[in-house]
């Protein structure tokens, strides 16, 4: 949040109370947006997540795949 830009509302300019309902109106259209957003990224962590445990059983049953390959 820090790193917002806030400079260009110096430069606003119109009644006061159509700013605020502009300013409003932004914040109320973004909360679906962020939310949204943060829905598809616990999604894309549950997926690695799966895909990470996945990937672990099938390197177990590769190594001990080749650990069974008797010597020479």
């Amino acid at each position: 949040m820090a790193d917002l830009k806030l400079d260009a509302l110096s430069s606003v300019s119109g009644a006061m109370s159509d700013v605020t309902t502009a300013l409003h109106s932004a914040s109320t259209s973004a909360v679906p947006t962020i939310a949204s957003i943060s829905a598809r990224l616990a999604t894309l962590a549950d997926s690695l997540v799966t895909f990470n445990a996945m990937a672990i059983d099938r390197d177990d049953r590769a190594a001990a795949s080749l650990r069974s390959v008797p010597t020479r």
